[in-house]
């Protein structure tokens, strides 16, 4: 699943089921990706 909020840094599980957090900057490129 992918969570993504404006003001915090988002975190997001991979295909192996790990969580990783991306930061704040990474947030504008991950959103147009989901989409």
């Amino acid at each position: 699943y992918l969570a993504c909020t404006k003001d915090m840094v988002i975190g997001y599980r991979d295909n192996d089921g790990i969580v990783r957090r991306l930061e704040k900057q990474k947030i504008s490129d991950l959103t147009i990706q989901s989409k």
